[in-house]
Protein backbone atom coordinates (compact mmCIF):
# COMPACT_ATOMS: atom_id res chain seq x y z
CA UNK A 1 0.00 0.00 0.00
CA UNK A 2 2.81 2.90 0.72
CA UNK A 3 4.96 1.44 -2.33
CA UNK A 4 1.49 2.92 -4.62
CA UNK A 5 1.38 5.86 -2.53
CA UNK A 6 4.74 7.10 -2.84
CA UNK A 7 4.49 5.84 -6.70
CA UNK A 8 1.80 7.98 -7.26
CA UNK A 9 3.38 11.05 -5.25
CA UNK A 10 6.46 10.47 -7.71
CA UNK A 11 4.07 10.43 -10.61
CA UNK A 12 2.32 13.77 -10.08
CA UNK A 13 5.88 14.95 -9.13
CA UNK A 14 6.84 13.92 -12.43
CA UNK A 15 4.15 15.50 -14.03
CA UNK A 16 4.79 19.02 -12.00
CA UNK A 17 8.32 18.77 -12.66
CA UNK A 18 7.74 17.95 -16.65
CA UNK A 19 5.36 21.41 -16.86
CA UNK A 20 8.17 23.15 -15.09
CA UNK A 21 10.79 21.89 -17.37
CA UNK A 22 8.92 22.82 -20.37
CA UNK A 23 7.55 26.42 -18.42
CA UNK A 24 11.54 26.93 -18.44
CA UNK A 25 11.80 26.70 -22.42
CA UNK A 26 9.05 28.26 -22.99
CA UNK A 27 10.93 31.36 -21.26
CA UNK A 28 14.06 30.80 -23.03
CA UNK A 29 12.59 30.76 -26.46
CA UNK A 30 11.07 34.23 -25.40
CA UNK A 31 14.53 35.21 -23.86
CA UNK A 32 16.16 34.46 -27.32
CA UNK A 33 12.96 35.98 -29.14
CA UNK A 34 12.85 39.32 -26.96
CA UNK A 35 9.12 38.83 -25.82
CA UNK A 36 10.79 39.73 -22.40
CA UNK A 37 12.39 42.29 -21.13
CA UNK A 38 15.87 41.48 -20.06
CA UNK A 39 18.40 44.21 -17.35
CA UNK A 40 21.60 42.85 -16.02
CA UNK A 41 24.34 41.34 -17.51
CA UNK A 42 23.10 38.15 -17.64
CA UNK A 43 20.30 37.49 -20.20
CA UNK A 44 17.32 35.50 -18.96
CA UNK A 45 18.28 32.67 -21.46
CA UNK A 46 21.27 31.83 -19.34
CA UNK A 47 19.62 32.20 -16.04
CA UNK A 48 16.79 29.74 -17.12
CA UNK A 49 19.27 27.29 -18.27
CA UNK A 50 20.75 25.57 -14.56
CA UNK A 51 16.61 25.35 -13.41
CA UNK A 52 15.90 23.82 -16.71
CA UNK A 53 18.71 20.91 -16.53
CA UNK A 54 18.42 20.58 -12.60
CA UNK A 55 14.58 20.15 -13.32
CA UNK A 56 15.44 17.79 -15.97
CA UNK A 57 17.79 15.39 -13.33
CA UNK A 58 14.56 15.11 -11.28
CA UNK A 59 12.05 14.59 -13.98
CA UNK A 60 14.44 11.24 -14.60
CA UNK A 61 15.07 10.18 -11.22
CA UNK A 62 11.12 10.80 -10.41
CA UNK A 63 9.44 9.30 -13.46
CA UNK A 64 12.66 6.25 -12.94
CA UNK A 65 11.37 5.66 -9.36
CA UNK A 66 7.86 5.80 -10.13
CA UNK A 67 7.99 3.11 -12.84
CA UNK A 68 10.06 1.28 -10.74
CA UNK A 69 7.06 1.07 -8.07
CA UNK A 70 4.43 1.20 -10.55
CA UNK A 71 1.95 -1.82 -10.97
CA UNK A 72 3.22 -2.29 -14.52
CA UNK A 73 6.72 -3.36 -15.69
CA UNK A 74 9.41 -0.78 -15.85
CA UNK A 75 9.96 -1.58 -19.65
CA UNK A 76 6.81 -2.85 -20.88
CA UNK A 77 4.98 -1.43 -24.10
CA UNK A 78 2.75 0.73 -22.58
CA UNK A 79 2.48 5.17 -22.15
CA UNK A 80 4.53 5.52 -19.08
CA UNK A 81 7.61 4.00 -20.55
CA UNK A 82 7.15 5.61 -23.72
CA UNK A 83 7.33 8.93 -21.59
CA UNK A 84 9.70 7.57 -19.69
CA UNK A 85 11.96 6.92 -22.87
CA UNK A 86 11.63 10.19 -24.07
CA UNK A 87 12.38 11.58 -20.86
CA UNK A 88 15.94 9.19 -21.14
CA UNK A 89 16.35 10.64 -24.80
CA UNK A 90 16.32 14.45 -23.94
CA UNK A 91 18.91 13.45 -20.50
CA UNK A 92 20.82 11.67 -23.20
CA UNK A 93 20.88 14.09 -26.05
CA UNK A 94 22.07 16.98 -23.97
CA UNK A 95 25.65 14.82 -23.89
CA UNK A 96 25.93 15.16 -27.37
CA UNK A 97 25.46 18.70 -26.99
CA UNK A 98 28.50 20.91 -28.28
CA UNK A 99 28.30 24.82 -28.70
CA UNK A 100 29.45 24.77 -32.14
CA UNK A 101 26.62 22.48 -33.00
CA UNK A 102 24.00 23.68 -30.57
CA UNK A 103 21.37 24.26 -33.11
CA UNK A 104 21.54 20.78 -34.80
CA UNK A 105 21.22 19.70 -31.55
CA UNK A 106 18.37 21.81 -30.25
CA UNK A 107 15.98 20.94 -32.76
CA UNK A 108 15.82 16.97 -32.08
CA UNK A 109 16.38 17.81 -28.24
CA UNK A 110 12.84 20.08 -28.61
CA UNK A 111 11.30 17.79 -30.81
CA UNK A 112 11.69 14.44 -28.27
CA UNK A 113 10.65 16.99 -25.44
CA UNK A 114 7.47 17.56 -27.09
CA UNK A 115 6.96 14.16 -27.59
CA UNK A 116 7.37 13.23 -23.97
CA UNK A 117 4.85 15.78 -23.28
CA UNK A 118 2.68 14.24 -25.77
CA UNK A 119 3.30 10.88 -24.69
CA UNK A 120 2.65 11.17 -21.22
CA UNK A 121 -0.85 12.77 -22.10
CA UNK A 122 -1.55 9.84 -23.58
CA UNK A 123 -0.69 8.02 -19.99
CA UNK A 124 -2.60 10.16 -18.04
CA UNK A 125 -5.68 9.65 -20.11
CA UNK A 126 -5.06 5.60 -20.26
CA UNK A 127 -4.83 5.25 -16.77
CA UNK A 128 -7.70 7.47 -15.65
Amino acid sequence: MAQMIISRILAWLSVVLLILTMLLWFIRIGSDKKWFKQKGEKSLHEKMKKPHEILGGLLFITSLVHGILSSAKLLSFNWGTASFVAILLLGASCSFKKEENVEKWRIPHRIVGILAVAFLIVHLITIF
